[in-house]
C-alpha cells in the first residue's frame, strides 16, 4: 500500500492485502445479503464473513457480467449500508457502514479496487481515523437492531465489556464510573466526576452520578482515556465517555423497533423494549428521528421482616427527539432533547449472615433520577476548515431514601432524605482545519453549573431537615491543539487550555457566625504533548502526557454540627501513557494495542461518611495510579472472532493528610486490581437471507476495596462470570435468547448500600443471580 503524509494525531492506517484483479463472469440474482453473498462466494471462490447479522436482511440488486471479484462485490453491497475489507487474497469481510460518515480530509488513496473502511475518533474533535490517534481510545460499535446488545442495561452493558472501567454499584442512576483506575471514592457528595459524559457534543454531566442513559438506536461509544484537559477540561481526569446516537436521515424513512422478556431465577420477570422512526420531512434537507423506550429490571432481593420479596425491581423510561436540518451543503443544524426516569424501588444490597439474597429493613429505600437536556449544534464546512458550536442545557433531579434506624430493635423507625437538584448549562464553539502536514483546532467553552445538596433525618411522622449546601461553578475557557507532521513516520501534537473559574458555596441553614463562602476565581492550564511513530502502515507506537483539574468547593462538615461548613480544596491529576496499537478489528485478521501508564495526583478529593452515616467532602493527600492495559484478537476464520481485553491496576494514597496517615491499607477505592475479559463469535450465512451467530463470553474482576482505612477498608469483587447469547436472523427480523451470569454466582460487586449500616462491614451487593432474555427485533 503507497505510504502517505498525514495529519491528525498520529500516523497508521491498517494493511489491507494485495489482491488478484482477474475477471470472470457473474450471475448473481437480486436478493437478501445473506443468501447473495453465499452464492457470489460459490461463483468466485472466495470466503465471505458477514460480521453484522442484520445486513442479512437487507436487500441488495446482485450482479451480472465480467468483473473482477472486487468490483462485482463492491457492485453487490451498492446501497445496502455495508462495505468490506479483505483479509487475504480470497477472504473478505462485510461489515455495517456508519450514517453520515464524515471522511477526514487526508486518508490515503487506496490501490485502484482497494476498500478502505475508515473508524473515526470524533471525540478528538478533528475527526482522527482510530488508526492514527495518539492514545489510548476504545470504539465500541453498538448495533440498534441487535436484540442482546444490552441496550437497556445502558452504561454497565460498557463496564461489563471494557476492563479498564469500574463502577460503584449501588444501581442504575447512581453510580459513579471510573476510567483507568482514577477513582477518588465510593459514594456520592459535593465533589465532581472524574469523568466527562457526553452525548455527541453535549455534556451530560459535572458533578452527579452516571445518568445511565439507554442505549437503544446509538451508533457507538468513544471512551477516550485522560486525562483529557485540552480538550475537554475541568473534571477529565480519567478520561470521557461520549455517547454518538445515530443521526437523522434527511433521505430514507427508517423505523424499527424491539420488545424483550427477562426472567431473573430466585427473582420475578420483567421486560424492556425500545422504538425508532425517522421520517424524512423535506429530502436531503430535513428529518426527525424519535426514539422510545422503557424497561422493567427484575428484582431479587426479599425483605422477610416487612414480607417483601424482590424489593429491588428498576424501572426506566425515556426518550431520544433529534431534528436535523442542512439548509445547504455546507451548513448544518441539529437539535433535540433527551428524557429519562429511573425508579428504584429499593436498595440492591443483602446482608451476610442472612439467608441467601435477603436482609431485613424497617422501611424501603427508594432511588430516583430524572434526567433532561435540550442541546443544539450548527456545523459550517468550507473546504478542509470546519466551525462547530454546541449549546446545552442539563436539569438533573436524584432522590434518595435510606433506612438510618439504630440496630437497637426497641429504637424508634428513622428515615433519611437526600436531595440533589443540578442544573448545568455548557457551550462551546471550535474551529479546526487541515493541511497535507498540518492540522490544527482552537475553540472556547464556558460553563456554568449549579447544584443544590440537601439532607433530612427524623422519624417517619416528618424527617427534621439537617442542613444542605449550594455550589455554583461558572468557568470560561479557550484551548487549542496543533499537529504536525516533519516527515511520514512521526507526528507531534502540542495543545493547551487555560481555564478561568469562579466557585461560590453556601450552607442553606448557616450556624449564628458562619458566613456564606466568598467566590474564589482559580486559573488553570492544562497542557499537553503526544507523539506517534508510524512503524509502518497499520502500526502506531504513541506517547502522551497531560494534566486535568478539579475546581474545590464547599461541603457539610463531618460530625459536631452539621450546620457549619468546609471547604475543599482543587485536585490536580498529571499523566503520561506509552502504547501501541496494530491493526483493527474492522479491517485485519488479527489485532492488538497495549498501553502503559502512570498517573500523580494532587489534593485527591473524595466524598466520605462520617461516624453519624452523613456525607461530606474532603481532601485525602497525594498519590499515584500506574495502569497496564491490552486488548487484542482474531479472525481464524470467516465468521470466528476471538477478542479479550486485560486491565491491570497499582495504586495508593502515598501522601496522605493527617487524618488517613495511620491508614495501613492506602489502595484507593473501588478498582480491581485486575480484570480481564475473553469472548467468542461465530456466525454463519445460510440460504434465504438466514443467519445464525452465537456469542459467549468471560469477565473476571479482581479484587478491590470500598475505601481507605477503617471502616471504608471493606474487601470486594474477586468473581468469575460468564454470559451466552445465540442470535437468529431472518431478513429484517431478529431473534436472540441470552444467558447472564450462567454459573448463577453470587459474588460481591459492591460493600456498600445503606450509609447508616455498613461500618458494621457486613453488606453486600450480589451479582444478578442466573438470568434469561428472550426479545425479538424488526427494522424496516
Amino acid at each position: 500500500m503507497r505510504k502517505y503524509c498525514g495529519v491528525m494525531a498520529a500516523i497508521g492506517l491498517s494493511v489491507t492485502p494485495a489482491i488478484a484483479r482477474g475477471e470472470q463472469v457473474f450471475d448473481v440474482q437480486a436478493g437478501p445479503v445473506g443468501s447473495i453473498l453465499v452464492e457470489f462466494g460459490r461463483q468466485c471462490g472466495w470466503t465471505i464473513g458477514l460480521t453484522d447479522p442484520v445486513l442479512a436482511g437487507h436487500r441488495s440488486g446482485g450482479v451480472k457480467g465480467r468483473h473482477t471479484p472486487i468490483q462485482a462485490l463492491r457492485i453487490l453491497l451498492r446501497s445496502t449500508g455495508a462495505d468490506f475489507a479483505m483479509l487475504d487474497a480470497r477472504s473478505a469481510k462485510v461489515f455495517a457502514t456508519r450514517e453520515h460518515r464524515v471522511q477526514p480530509a487526508f486518508v490515503s488513496r487506496p490501490l485502484d479496487g482497494e476498500p478502505t473502511p475508515v473508524i473515526l475518533v470524533t471525540a478528538s474533535k478533528q475527526q482522527t481515523p482510530l488508526a492514527r490517534f495518539p492514545g489510548t481510545v476504545t470504539v465500541v460499535d453498538l448495533n440498534a437492531a441487535d436484540p442482546s446488545s444490552s441496550a437497556a442495561q445502558g452504561t454497565a452493558a460498557l463496564v461489563t465489556r471494557l476492563p479498564m472501567l469500574s463502577s460503584t454499584e449501588l444501581g442504575p442512576g447512581r453510580n459513579k464510573i471510573f476510567i483507568r483506575g482514577i477513582a477518588d471514592s465510593s459514594f456520592n457528595g459535593a465533589s465532581q466526576s472524574t469523568i466527562g459524559h457526553y452525548i455527541g457534543d453535549a455534556r451530560l454531566t459535572f458533578n452527579a452520578p452516571d445518568p445511565d442513559l439507554n442505549l437503544y438506536d446509538m451508533d457507538r461509544v468513544e471512551v477516550l482515556e485522560g486525562p483529557q484537559g485540552t480538550l475537554y477540561g475541568t473534571g477529565t481526569l480519567g478520561g470521557i465517555i461520549r455517547f454518538v446516537p445515530n443521526a437523522p436521515d434527511t433521505t430514507n424513512l427508517k423505523g424499527s423497533f424491539t420488545t424483550a422478556l427477562d426472567y431473573t431465577s430466585k427473582g420475578s420477570i420483567g421486560g424492556d423494549g425500545g422504538a425508532m422512526i425517522n421520517l424524512p420531512l423535506i429530502t436531503d434537507r430535513l428529518a426527525v428521528r424519535a426514539v422510545a423506550y422503557g424497561s422493567i429490571e427484575p428484582g431479587y432481593i426479599d425483605d422477610p421482616s416487612r414480607g417483601k420479596s424482590n424489593v429491588n425491581q428498576t424501572n426506566t423510561k425515556g426518550g431520544r427527539l433529534a431534528l436535523r436540518w442542512q439548509p445547504s451543503t455546507d451548513w448544518t443544524v441539529e437539535g433535540g432533547f433527551v428524557v429519562q426516569d429511573i425508579a428504584s424501588a429499593d436498595g440492591q444490597y443483602v446482608l451476610a449472615g442472612t439467608p441467601d439474597l435477603t436482609r431485613a429493613t424497617r422501611i424501603a429505600q427508594p432511588f430516583d433520577n430524572d434526567f433532561r437536556l435540550g442541546y443544539v449544534t450548527l456545523t459550517h464546512r468550507a473546504g478542509s476548515v470546519s466551525v462547530t458550536s454546541t449549546t446545552s442545557i442539563v436539569r438533573h433531579d436524584i432522590t434518595t431514601v435510606f433506612d438510618a434506624t439504630p440496630s437497637n430493635p426497641a429504637a424508634p423507625t428513622s428515615q433519611y432524605d437526600e436531595q440533589s437538584n443540578i442544573t448545568l448549562i455548557a457551550h462551546e464553539t471550535r474551529i479546526s482545519g487541515a493541511t497535507n502536514s498540518f492540522a490544527w483546532v482552537a475553540g472556547v467553552s464556558g460553563l456554568y453549573d449549579k447544584n443544590r445538596f440537601t439532607t433530612a433525618l427524623g422519624n417517619l411522622s416528618g424527617p427534621t431537615v439537617k442542613n444542605g449546601v449550594e455550589n455554583q461553578i461558572e468557568q470560561i475557557a479557550t484551548f487549542g491543539q496543533v499537529t504536525f507532521c516533519p516527515n511520514c513516520k512521526f507526528e507531534f501534537s502540542v495543545g493547551g487550555r487555560a481555564e478561568l473559574t469562579r466557585s461560590e458555596g453556601s450552607l442553606l441553614e448557616r450556624a449564628q457566625g458562619d458566613v456564606s463562602e466568598p467566590s474564589r476565581i482559580d486559573v488553570r492550564l492544562s497542557p499537553s504533548l503526544g507523539v506517534g511513530w508510524h512503524v509502518h502502515d497499520g502500526l502506531l507506537v504513541f506517547g502522551r502526557i497531560q494534566q486535568g483539574a478539579r475546581s474545590g468547593g464547599l461541603a457539610i462538615s463531618p460530625l459536631g454540627d452539621r450546620t457549619t461548613s468546609k471547604r475543599f480544596q482543587a485536585d490536580i491529576l498529571k499523566a503520561v501513557e506509552l502504547g501501541f496499537r496494530a491493526g483493527s478489528k474492522e479491517t485485519t485478521r488479527a489485532w492488538l494495542s497495549a498501553t502503559l501508564s502512570y498517573a500523580h495526583w494532587t489534593n485527591i478529593q473524595a466524598d466520605l461518611i462520617d461516624g453519624a452515616g452523613l456525607i461530606y467532602t474532603t481532601n485525602l493527600g497525594d498519590g499515584y495510579i500506574v495502569g497496564v492495559e491490552a486488548q487484542g484478537g482474531i479472525s481464524p476464520v470467516a465468521g470466528v472472532v476471538l477478542d479479550g481485553a486485560l486491565f491491570m491496576n497499582s495504586s495508593a494514597l502515598s501522601d496522605p493528610v493527617p487524618e488517613f496517615d495511620t491508614s495501613r491499607d492506602r489502595d484507593l477505592p473501588d478498582v480491581a486490581a485486575t480484570g480481564a475479559r475473553a469472548s467468542a463469535v461465530y456466525s454463519i450465512a445460510l440460504s434465504s437471507g438466514r443467519v445464525v451467530s452465537i456469542d459467549g463470553t468471560v469477565r473476571y474482576v479482581g479484587p478491590s476495596k470500598l475505601g481507605i482505612g477503617t471502616p471504608f477498608a471493606l474487601s470486594q469483587g474477586r468473581y468469575l462470570t460468564s454470559s451466552i447469547a445465540l442470535n437468529y436472523a431472518l431478513g429484517s427480523t431478529r431473534l436472540s435468547l441470552a444467558i447472564d451470569n450462567v454459573g448463577d454466582v453470587r459474588g460481591n460487586r459492591f460493600s456498600f448500600g445503606n450509609p447508616f449500616g455498613f461500618a458494621a462491614g457486613n453488606q453486600r451487593t450480589p451479582l444478578r443471580p442466573r438470568s434469561f432474555r428472550v426479545a425479538v427485533t424488526r427494522s424496516f
